[in-house]
């Protein structure tokens, strides 16, 4: 069966040696069709031309459609299921959401907050959707698992707090089950791996 990936990075992009850029060249590696753009002025995100940005990538996907997003990408995501022309994917994971209070702190990522918490947009836009994130991020006090996984009412994995904001500041480079999961959407995300 045919599949687009697209993956969704978060604020001031994720770069060379991110698991996302690796997990992208992995999968273009396996002949899989990816998407991985680089979103509007990502130093400075304006929330209304990510939202564009993202629908326009959607609209490009064929076949079975993965969305993989990271920390600001997430928050995009739950932004963009509550527009009425926002597209359905397959699948969607949401790694380290920022929590409102971690946006707050950081100017660049106001105009992101307040995020809307909307199960049946989510619903809408996604098929499947699972959260991963930790209990040690910088940018959620509280854990994206109580913040947005059970307001929500979707699946969630919580890591470790040296898990961090799920970053190569904490030593995600290469990261095996995020791999395992765009292949099989039953990989649930633990320390061990």
């Amino acid at each position: 069966m045919f599949r687009t990936y697209l993956i969704v990075h978060g604020w001031q992009a994720s770069g060379e040696g991110h698991w996302q850029s690796w997990l992208a060249s992995r999968l273009q590696a396996s002949n899989e069709s990816v998407l991985y753009p680089l979103l509007p002025n990502p130093d400075n995100p304006i929330l209304h031309e990510w939202i564009q940005a993202l629908h326009d990538q959607v609209s490009l996907m064929k076949g079975e459609k993965i969305v993989v997003c990271h920390s600001l990408g997430g928050i995009t995501w739950l932004h963009y299921a509550t527009m009425p022309y926002a597209i359905s994917v397959d699948r969607l994971l949401l790694v380290a959401p920022p929590c409102p209070e971690g946006m707050e702190r950081t100017a660049e990522l106001r105009g992101f907050a307040p995020v809307p918490l909307d199960p049946a947009a989510l619903s809408r836009t996604a098929g499947q959707c699972r959260l991963v994130c930790s209990s040690g991020d910088e940018y959620c006090d509280v854990s994206a698992e109580l913040a947005y996984a059970r307001p929500l009412g979707i699946e969630s994995d919580l890591l470790p707090p040296r898990a961090g904001h799920i970053n190569i500041a904490s030593g995600f480079g290469p990261w095996p089950q995020v791999e395992k999961w765009c292949q099989d959407p039953a990989t649930r995300f633990s320390e061990a791996d």
